[in-house]
């Protein structure tokens, strides 16, 4: 049975023993729970993320650093080492992690993608077993950033700014050099 914190979702088909969707334009073949649970469990089924504010964080480190990070926010559903949040005012944008030296370290899933549900079945023959049976937790977008903004690029770049000398004097400002406005 696919985990009822799901009903509100949107589903893609997933052909068993894959991480894909396969039909042609699946992002925008969208499955009720309902109509995805015909289909499951003859074939694994994909949660689209980006959409009700479903943000799901994929934590691909060795030591789960983004995992012990999310624990600040308290329990969720949880399916393996994918974590469900609703995140209050996100673009549904995906977020990618990368440590201090760039290596990546996961991402939180938004619009045009998907996660494989549980009960599903990996390639290897593993089952995407659910981890925690809890409501999904809701979180303010700049909270849940400002929790990992040392593994968010764009949070950290330093804001550069030049300062130019200009050498005018003038008093009408048709007058001033066109570089020093540039």
């Amino acid at each position: 049975m696919i985990p009822t914190q799901l009903k509100n979702m949107n589903f893609c088909r997933v052909r068993y023993k894959t991480k894909k969707p396969f039909e042609k334009d699946w992002n925008n073949k969208k499955y009720s729970y309902n109509q995805i649970s015909k289909y499951f469990p003859k074939e694994n089924y994909g949660v689209m993320t980006g959409h009700n504010n479903l943000g799901v964080l994929d934590d691909d480190t060795e030591n789960k650093i983004l995992l012990k990070l999310a624990a600040s926010f308290g329990e969720t559903f949880r399916v393996r080492d994918h974590l469900y949040f609703k995140l209050k005012g996100w673009d549904g944008k995906k977020i990618i992690f990368f440590d201090e030296k760039g290596k990546h370290c996961g991402e939180l899933q938004g619009k045009g993608q998907m996660v494989v549900g549980a009960g599903s079945i990996h390639p290897s023959g593993e089952e995407y077993i659910l981890k925690n049976n809890k409501k999904i937790k809701e979180i303010d977008v700049e909270i849940f950033k400002s929790v990992f903004k040392d593994y968010i690029p764009e949070l950290n770049k330093p804001i550069i700014t030049e300062s130019l000398e200009i050498d005018w004097e003038g008093e009408d400002v048709k007058d001033i050099p066109i570089t020093s406005v540039i």
